[in-house]
């Protein structure tokens, strides 16, 4: 189970945000909730109670943080406030260390580029270098305060039949887990395009269906060799191929018809969808839809 949890805060409402989703986990898992925010200053007043009093260096800051901690330990969750200092990535990056987070949860504005989240541009260094899974919770709405959301009940994990692809399976499970989730297993195959030249001297590209039936079967059992130690163990696993030459689009269009609220996938690797995240498949599918992503990277940088 996840014992550490971190949320990176930036003292607006908006980064708050990540809060309910992270409650709904530390509530199930039992988890202890480190909020915490980065100054480039270091503080000089004699005391963080003596700052707040006079409005400075960061004092209002720490009152914020002590006043998210109190709301959460009072709705029985254990929150830590930390107020840190330094280079935003590399203080951050090496306070998950420090607390040996297991998860990481940052509300994204999903506009844009992925590194257009809390942080701006620090997101994407900061996602590279956390070698914690990240949960990337876009929009989740206005005045939704720090109540529990409904439970991920359905999780789709995308695979691309590498080894890479896979390492997101641990995290991805434990989270489903911890919720009572079923999970659908998604790969994306896609249609292989053959040219050849027409009468006219055209090069035509056209589809080889038969090439394209015996990659889905591959993938079809692929999926279920994945599956079959995971329904041992008692969970709900479903298995899905789909054809397309866009995987981010069939990845939110799979989640959507599934009724999947929560979608997980590798961010490192070589190929498909292992790609680094940024103008990768894992930016596409949180930019293009409004389902908490759970990133994992195999190789931090």
């Amino acid at each position: 189970m996840f014992r550490n949890i971190l949320v990176p805060l930036d003292g607006t409402p908006f980064g708050e945000q990540a809060l309910p989703v992270t409650m709904a986990v530390a509530r199930r898992t039992g988890a202890h909730v480190h909020l915490v925010q980065v100054r480039g200053k270091k503080c000089t007043e004699p005391c963080a109670v003596e700052a707040a009093r006079r409005g400075g260096c960061g004092g209002r800051a720490w009152v914020a943080l002590t006043r998210l901690a109190d709301e959460l330990t009072a709705a029985g969750v254990r929150a830590t406030p930390a107020l840190l200092h330094g280079p935003t990535v590399e203080t951050l990056a090496g306070y998950a260390t420090d607390v040996r987070a297991d998860l990481v949860v940052i509300a994204t504005h999903g506009r844009g580029p992925l590194s257009r989240v809390v942080f701006g541009s620090v997101a994407d260094p900061l996602v590279r270098r956390l070698t914690a899974p990240t949960l990337l919770v876009r929009n989740p709405g206005p005045g939704t305060g720090h109540g529990l959301p409904a439970p991920a009940r359905h999780l789709l994990i995308a695979l691309d039949g590498t080894a890479e692809a896979e390492a997101v399976l641990p995290a991805a499970l434990e989270l489903g887990a911890a919720t009572g989730a079923d999970f659908t297993l998604l790969r994306v195959v896609d249609p292989v395009s053959i040219c050849e030249q027409n009468p006219m001297g055209v090069v035509v590209p056209y589809t080889d269906g038969a090439a394209t039936d015996r990659h889905r079967a591959e993938a079809a059992a692929y999926l279920d060799w994945v599956a079959t130690p995971l329904r041992a163990a008692g969970r709900v696993v479903r298995t899905r191929v789909t054809v397309r030459p866009d995987p981010a689009a069939a990845i939110l269009d799979a989640a959507q018809a599934a009724g999947c609220n929560l979608i997980a996938l590798e961010t490192h690797g070589l190929t498909g969808l292992t790609r680094l995240i940024i103008g990768s498949v894992a930016d596409e599918v949180v930019r293009g839809g409004t389902t908490p992503v759970l990133t994992h990277s195999s190789a931090v940088t």
